[in-house]
């Protein structure tokens, strides 16, 4: 079977992923630096099986800075239409320099024109 022969292919995809890291964590493995949270799309309602769910991904240079420091996030996104970082308004693409005071999560949330929606995430841990 192949995966496009699935109804949800990308929901398949990404619980792959979410076990993948899953069995990685547990056998001790360091994963490299990705974005602390993972979070597979929510429909606001029903999707044509055409549509496109979107998908995010949010990371930063540093994810650990001392006070007064500062590091560039930068994000994408497929099939976004609107996207939003801790309530701001962003383009669907881009990057930013930020100088957190205290440690901060950052969370972009995307949604396409059907409603669906995809979050992402990144902790700067500030010391």
């Amino acid at each position: 079977m192949d995966f496009k022969d699935l109804k949800y292919p990308e929901l398949t995809m990404a619980v792959i992923v979410v076990l993948a890291i899953g069995w990685a964590s547990a056998i001790g493995y360091t994963m490299p630096t990705f974005p602390t949270r993972l979070h597979v799309a929510s429909v606001a309602e029903p999707l044509s099986h055409d549509a496109a769910v979107p998908s995010c991904v949010l990371t930063s240079e540093s994810s650990d800075l001392t006070a007064g420091a500062s590091t560039t996030i930068m994000w994408t996104s497929t099939g976004a239409e609107t996207a939003f970082i801790n309530g701001d308004h962003v383009s669907s693409d881009g990057q930013r320099v930020v100088a957190p005071t205290s440690t901060t999560f950052y969370d972009l949330v995307v949604r396409n024109t059907s409603g669906a929606t995809a979050e992402c995430g990144t902790q700067i841990v500030v010391e």
